[in-house]
């Protein structure tokens, strides 16, 4: 895999285990008929998609999306659904993009970093704390 980078950009993030959250992504400037986008941690694939083709990585299965729609304009955000404590770590997204104009070969471009915290608080215990205090 042939790696480069473009104006790569580094989010810091928080979550709560059992919440849903958005690690932003978005490319511009890129020519690309069909996006093809993928997150991966140091460790692993996480989530990859090409046109209607996708991939969910061990652990992630159900949990994970890029939309269709919103990728096609530019927005290769991850959803990840359900966070549990082990989702913390840095995320890389990826697109892939032609070296050369009509060329067959591709490179991976590094697009954006992002680095996951995740609170062990879950979500609900805090409305129910939120409510026992009246607020």
């Amino acid at each position: 895999m042939w790696l480069s980078s473009i104006d790569i950009a580094e989010s810091w993030i928080s979550a709560r285990v059992g919440s849903t959250v958005i690690l932003p992504c978005e490319w511009r400037n890129v020519s690309v008929q069909i996006p093809h986008v993928q997150w991966s941690t140091v460790s692993e694939t996480v989530f990859e998609r090409k046109g209607v083709e996708l991939y969910e990585g061990e652990g992630y299965m159900g949990r994970v999306d890029v939309p269709q729609d919103k990728l096609l304009n530019g927005n290769c955000s991850l959803v990840l659904k359900n966070v549990r404590l082990t989702d913390a770590g840095t995320y890389e997204s990826y697109l892939s993009v032609r070296r050369v104009e009509r060329s067959r070969s591709t490179k991976w471009v590094l697009v954006q970093r992002v680095k996951l915290s995740v609170d062990e608080t879950p979500e609900e215990t805090l409305q129910d704390i939120s409510a026992t205090r009246g607020e």
